[in-house]
């Protein structure tokens, strides 16, 4: 399996963030989500007048975009006094049109900083949505467990399996998740017991939360919810064109709690 440039261990101070749920692309590590992130209304859209139809990748749905076992095109490496730079880009021709996405990490001691970016070359916006999908293990250390916190979010509303015009609060509900949430402060934090925090700063205010596993859980900065070509739900569909590219910046910073 090619593994799209993606993030398959993320150890801090001894302990492994990121775990494996199952063999396929999109169950292990953490790996970039682009041209679009989550799932289509009948794996479909309409753009410009046209009808664009994708092949599904999983089960019955088109998943979690093209990267997931895309090769990159380019990779490279600095190292730094006190961070180190990863950069890859990779090409996407089967888009509206065609569409490169840029990724850079800049690994520090205590912090890990990353950009997704789509450019392409078309004067006309096209479609893009981008986002990152990590399986962060539910247990570290000795039996410490995972929880998260976002202030204020609002989750939208699932109708079926896509998230409808509904938003009500977070705090409201109980059971597992996997539905997209809006979090106004644009920060999610995650702690593992008394032992270690994880604080999670977007540029953008969507995330996919889905912890509907024993062991693992997603949380999943986005810069829109799934599905947002076919339903807006309060976000307008978000494009990339020549000369205005889509960027998120994520920035996930480590403290000790213990």
């Amino acid at each position: 399996m090619n593994q799209g440039g993606r993030i398959t261990r993320w150890i801090y101070q001894g302990e492994d963030l990121i775990g494996s749920h199952g063999p396929d692309p999109i169950e292990n590590g953490m790996y970039p989500m682009a041209p679009w992130a989550g799932r289509l209304t009948n794996n479909r859209f309409q753009w410009g007048g046209k009808d664009y139809v994708l092949p599904a990748s999983h089960g019955e749905f088109a998943l979690h975009g093209v990267l997931l076992d895309q090769p990159v095109d380019s990779f490279a490496t600095e190292l730094d006094q006190d961070h180190f730079d990863i950069a890859m880009t990779y090409a996407i021709d089967n888009w509206v049109a065609p569409i490169r996405i840029e990724i850079k990490h800049r690994i520090r001691a205590d912090s890990l900083e990353s950009t997704i970016t789509g450019f392409t070359d078309s004067r006309e916006p096209i479609p893009c949505l981008l986002g990152w999908h990590p399986w962060f293990n539910n247990v570290i250390g000795t039996d410490q467990r995972l929880t998260f916190t976002a202030p204020d979010a609002l989750v939208a509303i699932r109708d079926g399996y896509f998230p409808s015009g509904e938003l009500v609060n977070l705090a409201d509900l109980s059971g597992s998740l996997d539905d997209a949430i809006r979090v106004p402060s644009k920060i999610v934090t995650i702690e593992w017991g008394s032992q270690l925090t994880l604080k999670l700063e977007s540029s953008h205010e969507w995330f996919v939360i889905f912890n509907g596993t024993e062991n693992f859980t997603c949380i999943e900065p986005q810069t829109g919810p799934p599905n947002v070509f076919n339903n807006s739900i309060g976000c307008e569909s978000l494009t990339t064109s020549a000369g205005n590219p889509l960027t998120m910046s994520t920035k996930w910073s480590f403290s000790n709690r213990g």
